[in-house]
């Protein structure tokens, strides 16, 4: 029998389980296409630099902020006389990682993609490009050049394919659902009958493509989203420390509170006017909820101080949350005490 044959009411009965299905099977493809899910191996979580982590919550531009941070704590640039510039500051080569990090515990291609970035940086410094905001829009194609492959390799961002396929497939299955709504509205008119329901059910369709098609794709796999939240929640005392004593911190562990909470969570400090991404949002939101209390009651920084932020020993793996080694007072995730 053929379905357009059917008679109004029948049709719309059909028509609005199809509706549905199509927009299921859509919100389906949009989580499946974001594999891999789960969540990483401490070992794992440890194997990341914070410019990696940086382009991870946000893009290239956050990169080169913890980039900055990194290398004017380290002396490797200076702060200039102005607001917002940056200065070349005492010569030294290039290492892959911050000192006082602990054993090496990153991939070679992390080291190599992560040295590349700071030398692209000091490189613009010593070229006399020291406007950070300059560097920040100069630098933060070259940012997703060097960090992407092997986020993308480890399965925390999608590829392209995979952006293209979360984008556009469920656009795709919606507008093929209308379709077939739409020859129905057009044979129904043309027989003078009523299609005003059927109409308003295109009009939601309609919506849910312009949706899809509109809203930006997620970068992140699910499992880039587990890291992502995880981290936060367990280093949430450690972004506190950088709003209120930022030069306390050691190298690494100011790298990961800007890197997880943006350069806006570092406060009272000359490093801050170098570092223009702003405080998100979601803190002061995610904080009164009671996020901030829970890492509290949960012993500091991610379930005590011996446990670390990322569950590898310390806020970067550096071996303690903070710079003086433990989770507070010294500089670190706050709350268990040196």
């Amino acid at each position: 029998m053929n379905i357009f044959d059917l008679q109004g009411p029948q049709f719309l009965k059909i028509y609005v389980f199809i509706s549905i299905a199509a927009v299921g099977f859509a919100a389906f493809v949009r989580w499946w296409e974001r594999r891999p899910g789960g969540k990483l191996t401490p070992a794992e979580v440890d194997a990341f630099d914070p410019r990696d982590l940086a382009y991870l919550v946000a893009d290239g531009a956050a990169a080169i902020d913890v980039a900055i941070a990194v290398l004017v704590k380290n002396g490797r640039l200076g702060l200039g006389a102005r607001k917002g510039q940056l200065a070349p500051g005492a010569p030294a080569p290039f290492t892959s990682e911050p000192p006082a990090t602990g054993p090496a515990y990153r991939t070679a291609a992390t080291r190599i993609a992560t040295r590349r970035l700071d030398e692209i940086i000091v490189g613009a410094v010593e070229a006399g490009f020291t406007d950070a905001s300059d560097i920040r829009k100069a630098r933060a194609e070259d940012a997703g050049t060097e960090l992407e492959p092997d986020l993308v390799r480890r399965g925390l961002l999608l590829s392209a394919e995979a952006l293209w396929r979360v984008r556009w497939v469920p656009v795709i299955v919606i507008v093929a659902a209308m379709g077939l709504g739409a020859m129905k509205v057009a044979l129904g008119a043309s027989r003078h009958r009523p299609v005003g329901f059927l109409v308003l059910v295109l009009c939601v369709l309609g919506g849910l493509a312009a949706y899809f098609s509109t809203r930006r794709a997620p970068r992140r796999s699910r499992r880039g989203d587990a890291l992502v939240e995880t981290l936060r929640h367990e280093c949430a005392a450690l972004g506190m420390t950088a709003r209120s004593a930022p030069m306390s911190l050691a190298a690494p562990d100011l790298a990961l509170a800007v890197a997880l909470f943006g350069g806006g969570i570092v406060g009272g400090a000359a490093l801050a006017t170098v570092l223009s991404q702003p405080m998100p949002g979601w803190w002061s939101k995610w904080d009164s909820r009671g996020g901030l209390a829970r890492t509290r009651r949960g012993g500091g920084c991610g379930g005590g101080c011996s446990g670390g932020c990322s569950s590898g020993g310390g806020c970067s793996s550096g071996g303690g949350c903070g710079s003086g080694g433990g989770c507070g007072g010294g500089g670190g995730c706050g709350g268990c005490g040196s």
